[in-house]
């Protein structure tokens, strides 16, 4: 169970909770602000499943091919950069 779900669970079981208002707050007010705390409770959810899809996202291997690739490109990238950042940038493209 990660930080980020412990988080969302905990916004859930106030939004749901059924004396859940602010203190000092009427009952009234309280009723009133139910369809926006329904509202609340559906955005939580939705954030839930994208936070979901990002940990499976995480928790996938990256190949090794695809992770030598990437740095290969990165580091031609890099090097490149001041070289074509100097006519724009002149003496301020030197590492």
């Amino acid at each position: 169970f990660s930080k980020p779900f412990a988080t969302l669970s905990l916004m859930n079981k106030i939004l749901a909770a059924p004396q859940a208002k602010y203190p000092g707050e009427s009952w009234t007010k309280t009723l009133e602000m139910t369809p926006q705390r329904l509202v609340l409770q559906g955005n939580v959810n939705t954030l839930a499943a994208n936070v979901g899809a990002c940990e499976r996202i995480q928790g996938c291997p990256v190949p090794q091919q695809y992770s030598r690739h990437l740095s290969r490109y990165l580091t031609i990238w890099a090097a490149t950069l001041p070289y074509v950042l100097a006519p724009v940038l002149q003496w301020w493209s030197i590492p």
